[in-house]
């Protein structure tokens, strides 16, 4: 065998060798590192967005409480005013105070008093109405988690 031949076939094991190793530590050692550190950066991403719900979730029960104890929102479900609409129900609502989408106000009995359901479009400063087929117009049944 030449020597051509001989340092072709070292170099060739060599290299498959180098590459062999390479695979095994790449796959036994540094891969499952990479997939506990993905999984702890996951864990901890999705605490912070259930954090974040729930905080949206208490400063939105905070403000349903404060309306619905209010005296002026009961009598307007009980008799629809629209005054209270005009001096309560303002774009401001929905833009700059609570930045809400949706305000739906129902009787006890879960008959819809008053729906709005509207996208604040803030690179063009409007409000863009939006239509809920899914969200009920008329009454809620009286099984809906809303009414709970």
């Amino acid at each position: 065998m030449s020597l051509k031949s001989r340092v072709l076939i070292i170099t060739t094991l060599v290299v498959g060798l180098y590459a062999v190793v390479d695979y095994g530590i790449q796959h036994f050692v540094v891969f499952p590192s990479f997939v506990a550190l993905e999984q702890n950066e996951a864990s901890t991403d999705m605490a912070r967005c259930v954090q974040a719900l729930e905080s949206e979730i208490h400063n939105l029960d905070m403000f349903c409480y404060d309306w619905s104890a209010w005296d002026d929102t009961y009598e307007f479900v009980v008799d629809g005013d629209t005054n209270y609409i005009e001096s309560n129900l303002t774009d401001t609502v929905y833009t700059t105070g609570m930045m809400l989408n949706l305000t739906c106000f129902c009787d006890i009995k879960g008959k819809v008093v008053y729906v709005r359901a509207c996208n604040y479009l803030a690179d063009e400063e409007e409000l863009q109405a939006i239509e809920l087929d899914e969200f009920p117009k008329g009454v809620l049944a009286a099984d809906n988690l809303l009414l709970a």
